[in-house]
């Protein structure tokens, strides 16, 4: 993973570009950072989590599995609006416990978890929804890489063949995710937000452009700091950089900015990023406090991971 990318010095910014950058920056290294890991360093990651898919794929034929074509036709009858409450139980489908939707996720077509969730699901359903529209956004996108990748003499030929595999797994089970599917997400997300679900902070910051309305930036900051509690590292960096915007104190905002530093190495130059962050306004006492607090958080969170686990597997 060392050998992944040199190290970058990330400047604190309010820039919504600058923010973007940084993200597809984020989403290049999870993709990738697996595949040139050595064996001992790597980090369970959703695209790294091939293994678990193809086991539950190969375990058997879905029961939900369903030709594309017809998963889109049902797609198009779904109004996204709250259904009448007589209809909704007699059309939608049944509805699983909350472990077993996201298990089904693993082997179902995307388009049956994203059909539960616009059929008055709930918002646990509707954070499922959210992240398989995001697995399915740049699926294709990161199987084409992989094909520069595999001509890379540095990368693991099986490594890069299993994730492959994974890959065209997920683009054949994207296919039946519609036009009006993709329309529903910043919706779902939101729903899913409002619920309180954990690991759709992220998507729904990117779906309203780094600018969210001011009703929406209470539960986008408790979003953002729940799911670094529940170990993802990725929001610690729209903490630092966008936090004061959403209600925190400039000493929370350079603790977040202190973790951000410890938890993305590959990313983060030490030093340099909690440096930039407006030093100069702190007293040598909020300086401490801050780095007090950065280890408050570091201590509350758990094993550190990325996104959300649907089907606890990518």
């Amino acid at each position: 993973m060392r050998g992944l990318m040199r190290r970058a010095t990330v400047l604190p910014t309010r820039s919504s570009a600058a923010i973007a950058g940084l993200t597809i920056v984020i989403a290049a290294a999870v993709a990738l950072a697996w595949v040139y890991a050595p064996s001992g360093e790597r980090v369970t990651l959703n695209a790294a989590a091939a293994a678990a898919a193809a086991a539950a794929a190969d375990a058997g034929p879905s029961a939900a599995a369903r030709p594309a074509k017809e998963v889109a036709a049902q797609a198009r009858s779904v109004t996204p609006t709250s259904p009448d409450p007589t209809t909704a139980e007699a059309t939608k489908p049944a509805a699983p416990p909350r472990a077993a939707v996201g298990a089904s996720a693993v082997i179902e077509d995307y388009g049956q978890i994203v059909l539960a969730a616009l059929q008055g699901g709930s918002a646990a359903q509707a954070g499922d929804a959210t992240e398989v529209l995001s697995r399915c956004e740049g699926a294709t996108q990161v199987r084409e890489t992989l094909e520069t990748v595999r001509a890379d003499p540095k990368s693991n030929p099986a490594d890069v063949a299993h994730a492959i595999a994974h890959f065209d797994d997920r683009v054949r089970r994207c296919q039946s995710i519609t036009d009006e599917m993709r329309a529903q997400r910043l919706p779902l997300a939101e729903r899913a937000l409002r619920g309180g679900e954990r690991g759709v902070s992220m998507a729904y910051f990117r779906l309203v452009d780094f600018d969210p309305p001011q009703d929406m930036r209470a539960p986008l900051l408790e979003g953002l700091r729940g799911d670094v509690r529940a170990g993802d590292r990725f929001p610690t960096l729209v903490l630092a950089t966008r936090g004061e915007d959403l209600g925190l104190s400039s000493v929370e905002a350079r603790a977040y900015a202190l973790l951000a530093e410890d938890l993305n190495p590959q990313l983060i130059a030490a030093g340099n990023f909690s440096w930039n962050r407006d030093q100069e306004r702190l007293t040598a006492a909020q300086l401490r406090q801050a780095a007090e607090l950065k280890e408050q958080y570091k201590r509350e969170m758990k094993r550190p991971r990325t996104g959300r686990r649907v089907g606890r597997s990518g």
